[in-house]
């Protein structure tokens, strides 16, 4: 039996965790005060479970997806090239995809990073360290910092910039 295994998918996506972890853990490490060590762990974490989140996502939405969708998105996945699109809806369905997949992203990173923050930091104060596991993971959920919020975002911008260009580069060339 022949497996089809998408190399150049599997590069891209770890040159893309490589270039968010480096740029997203100099951000962390500036502005949310932590150290090297520390900032580096955390975006090696969170960036992660943001890959790993993202592909179940993507599975289960290829499961359910129509059949002219699942050829769709399998056909870039595998070839890098939509099947039968113009330039112009191939760019604009990656555009819209990389938005969305951009806000989930923050989003995840956001409460991965909190949910990191409630497991590993100890706290400062004896009350704190007396709780539960639980009661440390469901406050981590429920509150929201807006000034780690926006330094995320930020992380995420720089990070995606980035990648956006590196991919921009590698579609480059099939535009002659």
């Amino acid at each position: 039996m022949a497996y089809l295994i998408p190399f150049p998918l599997i590069l891209l996506q770890s040159l893309t965790l490589l270039i968010s972890i480096a740029i997203e853990a100099m951000i962390y490490q500036n502005k949310l005060n932590l150290n090297h060590k520390r900032s580096v762990e955390f975006s090696v974490s969170v960036n992660l479970l943001s890959a790993i989140f993202l592909w179940i996502s993507f599975s289960i939405f290829l499961s359910v997806a129509p059949d002219p969708v699942k050829m769709q998105l399998m056909s870039y996945v595998l070839f890098s090239n939509f099947y039968q699109l113009s330039s112009f809806q191939a760019n604009l369905s990656f555009f819209v995809m990389f938005l969305f997949f951009f806000v989930l992203v923050c989003v995840i990173e956001f409460k991965g990073l909190d949910i990191l923050q409630a497991l590993l930091l100890s706290s400062q104060d004896s009350s704190e360290e007396e709780q539960l596991l639980v009661n440390r993971i469901n406050k981590a959920l429920l509150k929201t910092d807006v000034s780690k919020a926006s330094v995320i975002v930020l992380a995420n911008i720089c990070s995606n910039s980035v990648i956006l260009l590196v991919v921009l580069f590698k579609i480059l060339p099939t535009y002659d």
